[in-house]
C-alpha cells in the first residue's frame, strides 16, 4: 500500500468511533436512569454504577491484548463487538427489569443504607452491566491496533481516535441527560444507542470490504516475554495512568458533588459533570494528537504534563467560591443579553471542569506512545495503559465517594487532588535520563511550588 494511502483509511475509523462513543454515553445514563429507580438515587448508589461501569471497561481493556493476539482481523472484531452490543442494549430494559425485581423483593431484609444493602446494589449492578462494558472496554484499543501503522504516529492517532471518541460520549451525555430521556424514554433512547452501535458495525464492515487492506495495524516484532529489567523499565507508566483514571474519575465525583450545590439535582449535576469532562478530554487529546504531529513525545516532558494537569485543578478549587456570582455580575449586569440565572451555572461549572479534564485528556494518548516505543506493540501499549488508567478510575469513584469526601470534605478532597497530581509530576521525572534530569530543574521547581500551594 502507499503512504500517501494510509491517513485516509485510518480517519475512516473515526465515524464508528464517534458513534460508539455517543451510543456508551447514552446507555450508561439510560442505565443510571432505570437502575436508580431500584437501588436509590443517592450518591452512594450512582458511585455503585459508576464502579460497575468502569470496572466492565477495566477487564474489557484487560482482555484486549488476547483478543487482538488470536486474529489480525481487528475491524472484524470490532465490528461483532459493536453488533453485540447493539443487540444487549435492546434487550437491557428487559434484563435490568427482572433483576430489579428480584431486588425489590429482597429489599425489605436488607436494611437502609447498610453494608449489605450496598453489597446488593453492586451485585445488582453488575449482573445488568458486565458483559456490555466489558465489550465496550475491548473496543477502544482493538480500533487503536488497527488505524496505528507506524509506531511514531501512536500519540497521534490515539489522540484523534480517543479525542472523537470522547466527542462521541459527550454528545449522548447531552443528548440523552438533557432531550433523548426527557422526550422519548429510556427504551427508545436504548433503542436510538443500540442503533449507533449497529451503525458503527456496520460502517467497520464496509471498510473492510473497501480499504482493510490498508488497516492491518503496526507490525508487532516482539513475540517474546519482556524480561524482569523491561518489566521494571515500563512499571511508572502503568502506575502513572492508573493515578491519572483515580485523580479523574476522583474529580468527576468531586465536581458532581460541588455542582448539587449550584444545580440542586444530583441528575443533572451527575449529567453535566460528565458532559464538562467529556468535553475537556476531547480537546486535551485533540491537542496531545496535533502537538504530537510536530513534536516527538518523549519521557522528558512528562511532568510538565501533570504540572499543567494540577494547575488547572488547583485554579478550579480556588474559583470554586467565586466564579458563579462574578460570572454573574459580568453577565447580568453588564451584557445587553438577559442571561437565564441557570444558564450562568451551567457556563461556571463548565469553566470549572473542562480545563482539569482538557489537562487530563493530554495524558493518554502519551503514555500510549511513550509505552509502544518501549513494548513495540501498539495493541498491548493501548490495551495495558487503558486498563490501568480505567482501573485506577474504578479506585477513584470508591475511595472518593465513600472515604475521601466524608473525611475532608467537598472542597478540601479537590485540594487534595490538586497536591496529588503535582506529586506525580514530581514522580514522572524518574523517566526522565539522569543527565536531562541533573539539568532541568524547572519541572521539579515548579511541582514542588505547586505543592506548597
Amino acid at each position: 500500500m502507499g503512504s500517501e494511502e494510509r491517513p485516509t483509511a485510518a480517519y475512516l475509523l473515526l465515524l464508528p468511533f464517534l458513534l460508539s462513543g455517543a451510543a456508551a454515553l447514552i446507555a450508561q445514563l439510560c442505565w443510571l436512569r432505570s437502575l436508580t429507580v431500584t437501588i436509590g438515587g443517592s450518591s452512594a448508589a450512582l458511585n455503585i454504577l459508576l464502579i460497575t461501569f468502569m470496572g466492565g471497561l477495566a477487564i474489557g481493556a484487560r482482555l484486549a491484548p488476547s483478543a487482538l493476539g488470536r486474529t489480525r482481523r481487528y475491524l472484524l472484531l470490532y465490528a461483532a463487538l459493536e453488533a453485540g452490543l447493539s443487540i444487549y442494549l435492546l434487550l437491557s430494559p428487559w434484563v435490568i427489569e427482572g433483576l430489579s425485581e428480584i431486588f425489590v423483593r429482597w429489599l425489605p431484609t436488607l436494611g437502609h443504607e447498610t453494608l449489605v444493602a450496598h453489597a446488593a446494589r453492586l451485585l445488582l449492578a453488575g449482573l445488568a452491566l458486565s458483559l456490555p462494558t466489558i465489550a465496550m472496554g475491548l473496543t477502544t484499543p482493538i480500533l487503536i491496533a488497527a488505524a496505528v501503522s507506524r509506531l511514531r504516529e501512536t500519540a497521534s492517532f490515539t489522540g484523534l481516535l480517543y479525542g472523537v471518541n470522547t466527542l462521541g460520549a459527550a454528545i449522548g451525555s447531552l443528548g440523552a441527560g438533557i432531550f433523548l430521556i426527557l422526550h422519548f424514554g429510556v427504551g427508545t433512547t436504548l433503542a436510538i444507542a443500540a442503533a449507533l452501535n449497529f451503525s458503527a458495525a456496520l460502517i467497520a464492515l464496509a471498510i473492510v470490504a473497501f480499504a482493510g487492506h490498508q488497516l492491518q495495524g503496526a507490525p508487532t516484532p516482539r513475540e517474546h516475554p519482556l524480561s524482569a529489567a523491561e518489566r521494571a523499565s515500563i512499571a511508572p507508566y502503568f502506575l502513572l495512568a492508573a493515578a491519572g483514571g483515580f485523580i479523574g474519575m476522583a474529580l468527576e465525583v468531586i465536581f458532581a458533588r460541588l455542582l448539587v450545590f449550584m444545580i440542586g439535582s444530583s441528575y443533572y449535576s451527575h449529567t453535566i459533570s460528565i458532559a464538562g469532562f467529556l468535553i475537556g478530554i476531547v480537546l486535551g487529546s485533540l491537542t496531545i494528537g496535533v502537538i504530537s504531529n510536530r513534536t516527538t513525545p518523549r519521557d522528558r516532558y512528562l511532568p510538565f504534563l501533570f504540572i499543567l494537569f494540577g494547575i488547572t485543578t488547583l485554579v478550579s478549587a480556588l474559583l470554586f467560591e467565586h466564579l458563579p456570582m462574578t460570572l454573574q455580575r459580568i453577565l447580568v449586569v453588564g451584557s445587553a443579553v438577559d442571561f437565564h440565572p441557570l444558564t450562568i451555572k451551567l457556563i461556571a461549572t463548565l469553566s470549572l471542569v473542562v480545563l482539569p479534564a482538557m489537562a487530563s485528556g493530554l495524558l493518554l494518548p502519551y503514555l500510549v506512545h511513550l509505552l509502544s516505543q518501549k513494548t513495540r506493540n501498539v495493541g498491548t501499549a493501548a490495551s495495558s495503559i487503558l486498563f490501568s488508567n480505567t482501573l485506577g478510575g474504578v479506585l477513584g469513584v470508591a475511595l472518593t465517594g465513600y472515604v475521601l469526601i466524608e473525611a475532608v470534605g467537598v472542597r478540601n478532597a479537590l485540594f487534595g487532588m490538586a497536591a496529588l497530581i503535582f506529586a506525580l509530576g514530581l514522580y514522572a521525572r524518574r523517566l526522565t535520563p539522569t543527565e536531562e534530569r541533573r539539568k532541568g530543574r524547572f519541572p521539579l521547581a515548579l511541582a514542588s511550588a505547586g505543592l506548597v500551594v
